[in-house]
């Protein structure tokens, strides 16, 4: 139990701590792009998704981020300009495809000289490398600000996939239930058992994301339904 005088110490450690500038943000940065990706496709891939799928990318990148940053820190003798120039590097590597794809897309560039777009790029990141490791100012209210805007999208993006994983979770504990009551079938009479054919459409996509494309699919879902199928018009 902390008395008043003890709490209120924590607090002014704790003050003092942020505004020295800890360099938080590129661990965030290097976790975003996984989460960010995660939480905007969960739709799709969390009936299937393997914990090992997230946490591989996730350990990996964190690992690379702490390895680089404690190198970069030692060699330097700045944090702060270590961390710049570890961001620069996430940037980088995770806008290069993005970047690289959009050109290609507008008709930019030829896809037999990726090595020119390679580098390009490589030069890029070197030049401004180059120019952080020139800055002189205290980046102390950089790095605060960086910390906060990494901690947000990170924040954002973990918000996204637990509200999506919550609001599964309460439907299908309100729907199972009665679906599952809805297609009970009596089979005392084993002379006359049903039959049952599973169809599963490979590749297929739902009826949902088919209308986000402008196609209709009522015309196939429908036939389904008066010949008797059940059609999961919720599944993923």
């Amino acid at each position: 139990r902390w008395e008043g005088a003890e709490l209120g110490e924590h607090l002014r450690s704790l003050i003092l701590t942020v505004r020295r500038g800890p360099v938080i943000y590129p661990y965030l940065f290097a976790v975003f792009p996984v989460l960010f990706i995660w939480a905007h496709s969960i739709g799709e891939l969390t009936p299937s998704l393997e914990p090992l799928e997230i946490l591989v990318p996730l350990a990996l990148s964190t690992v690379f981020t702490v390895v680089v940053l404690v190198s970069g820190s030692f060699i330097l003798k700045d944090t702060r300009k270590a961390g710049l120039l570890v961001l620069l590097f996430l940037v980088s590597f995770y806008l290069y495809g993005h970047v690289y794809t959009s050109l290609q897309n507008a008709g930019i560039g030829d896809s037999s000289e990726q090595w020119l777009f390679s580098l390009a790029w490589a030069t890029g990141y070197l030049s401004v490398g180059i120019l952080t490791l020139r800055i002189r100012a205290d980046l102390r209210r950089l790095t605060n600000s960086l910390n906060v805007t990494a901690g947000l999208l990170v924040i954002i993006s973990l918000v996204n996939i637990g509200t999506y994983t919550l609001g599964s979770w309460t439907t299908f504990q309100a729907n199972g239930d009665k679906e599952i009551g809805a297609f009970q079938v009596n089979v005392t009479d084993t002379s006359k058992l049903p039959d049952i054919y599973y169809i599963v459409p490979d590749a297929y996509a739902s009826s949902q994301i088919l209308g986000d494309f402008g196609y209709d699919n009522s015309e196939f879902t429908d036939y389904l339904t008066r010949k008797g199928f059940f059609v999961a018009d919720d599944s993923h």
